[in-house]
């Protein structure tokens, strides 16, 4: 029998990915910095973890940092920390590129909610 396929999942939670809360490493691997905002929640220092992310998102070209931001918000679904990110983000909306974002969800949103929860089905 030939193997045409070998899957090894990888299996990404708070136990295997670090906290980080600080915004040099969050610069450093902006990434490993959304996964950890997002197993990372319901954590007591989420705010700080998504404050390093903001800062960091900062450093990178618009389209980049506009991916990273769906990203996270969408990773964090409805968690306590989805209101913090969107609180965070309401101050970045003057640039182009993330209102275009917010600007394309709500116009194919169903529902006021969607706004917050959909995909960007435009791309």
């Amino acid at each position: 029998m030939w193997r045409s396929l070998t899957v090894r999942p990888l299996v990404l939670g708070p136990a295997n990915v670090p906290i980080i809360t600080d915004q040099e490493a969050a610069t450093h691997d902006i990434p490993l910095a959304v996964f950890s905002a997002i197993t990372h929640g319901s954590h007591p220092q989420a705010d700080t973890v998504l404050k390093a992310l903001h800062s960091a998102l900062k450093t990178v070209d618009e389209l980049t940092a506009s991916i990273f931001t769906e990203l996270t918000e969408l990773g964090l679904g409805t968690s306590p920390a989805a209101t913090i990110w969107r609180d965070l983000m309401a101050v970045d909306l003057t640039s182009l590129d993330l209102l275009t974002t917010w600007f394309r969800r709500a116009l194919n949103a169903e529902s006021p909610d969607d706004v917050f929860t959909a995909a960007d089905a435009t791309g």
